[in-house]
């Protein structure tokens, strides 16, 4: 049904006059132009939506590390260096953490 409505279209471009045929291409160029806008529009809101997400799980995953580590830092003998490679934190955050609570 589509290859018929689309041949039925091409038939009836093929028979415009000059004038008909130059306004058909100026509104199919216009079409197009608004519409790899609107891709580009959100093609860009989804690498933004990603972005954030990305940004706001890594911030969640902070969060959990420096509270695991604070648990650890309380409650173990392990050292700055053991915590941040447990929590993944870098050893000076550890340090800090730790200087912080006393």
């Amino acid at each position: 049904l589509a290859s018929i409505v689309l041949t039925f279209k091409q038939c009836e471009i093929a028979n415009y006059s000059p004038k008909e045929a130059m306004k058909y291409k100026e509104s199919w160029k216009v079409y197009n132009d608004n519409k790899n806008v609107l891709d580009f529009a959100i093609a860009k809101a989804k690498e933004e939506g990603i972005e954030q997400e990305r940004k706001k799980n890594e911030q969640k995953q902070k969060e959990q590390a420096l509270y695991f580590a604070t648990i650890l830092l309380q409650n173990s003998a392990m050292t700055d260096a053991e915590i941040a490679q447990a929590t993944q934190l870098r050893v000076q955050e550890v340090t800090t953490l730790r200087q912080n609570m006393s």
